[in-house]
C-alpha cells in the first residue's frame, strides 16, 4: 500500500531455494564514530524521502545454501522482518543450521551439532548465537561453543572426556593430545588460537 510518500509492505515470503556466498568484510576498516559527512542533511531535505514500513515474514524450510565466514551448509527457519523509518531493520524468529553443516574453526572443519541464530526484536546484523561444533578423534570429542551476539561472540572449548583447554585445542588443531605434540605443532596451535581469537 502506498499513501503519499509512505510505503506499507506486509506479507509472507517463502524461499524455495537460495545460494548465498557473501564476501568476507571482517577486515574492512569502518569509519571512526567522529566522522561527519558534510552536506548529507542538505541532500536529504532536497529530496522528499520515501518512508517505508515493512512487516514481512520470511520462511525457508532448510532451503538456503550458505557458504561464508567459516560456515558451509544449509540454513532454515522463519523470521519476521520489521522496518520502520529512521531505525535499523529488526527481526523476530530463529534460523538453524541443518545437520551435516560444517564450521571452520582453529584451521579445521568441524561438524555442527547444534546451530541456532535467535532474533528477539534485535537488529538484523546482531542476533544471539547458540552454536556448537565438534571434531571426533577416536574416543575423544573436542569442540567449541559460540554464544553471545554476532558483534560480541563468546567462544568456549569443551570435550568428552573432560580435559584442559590446551589438550582440547591440541585435539581440535592436531588431532592428538598435547603430550605428543612437537615444537612445530605448538606453533600451529598458537596460530590457530590467534586466528580464532
Amino acid at each position: 500500500q502506498i499513501v503519499g510518500r509512505e510505503i506499507h509492505l506486509e506479507g509472507e515470503l517463502v524461499i524455495p531455494s537460495a545460494r548465498l556466498e557473501p564476501r568476507d568484510i571482517s577486515l574492512a576498516v569502518r569509519p571512526s564514530k567522529d566522522v561527519v559527512i558534510v552536506g548529507r542533511d542538505e541532500i536529504e531535505t532536497e529530496k522528499a524521502r520515501w518512508l517505508i514500513h515493512t512487516h514481512v515474514r520470511a520462511i525457508a524450510e532448510d532451503s538456503i545454501r550458505f557458504i561464508g565466514y567459516g560456515f558451509n551448509g544449509r540454513i532454515g527457519g522463519e523470521l519476521l522482518l520489521i522496518d520502520e523509518p529512521g531505525s535499523l531493520t529488526k527481526a523476530l524468529g530463529q534460523l538453524h543450521a541443518v545437520p551435516g553443516s560444517s564450521y571452520k574453526s582453529f584451521g579445521k572443519e568441524l561438524t555442527i551439532e547444534q546451530g541456532r541464530i535467535n532474533f528477539a526484536d534485535s537488529p538484523l546484523d546482531n542476533p544471539n548465537l547458540d552454536i556448537e561444533a565438534q571434531r571426533e578423534v577416536g574416543d575423544v570429542v573436542a569442540g567449541v561453543r559460540v554464544s553471545g551476539t554476532a558483534r560480541v561472540p563468546v567462544l568456549t572449548l569443551f570435550s568428552q572426556p573432560s580435559m584442559d583447554e590446551a589438550d582440547i585445542l591440541s585435539y581440535l588443531t592436531l588431532g592428538r593430545p598435547l603430550s605428543s605434540a612437537g615444537q612445530s605443532d605448538g606453533q600451529t596451535m598458537m596460530k590457530a588460537a590467534n586466528t580464532a581469537g
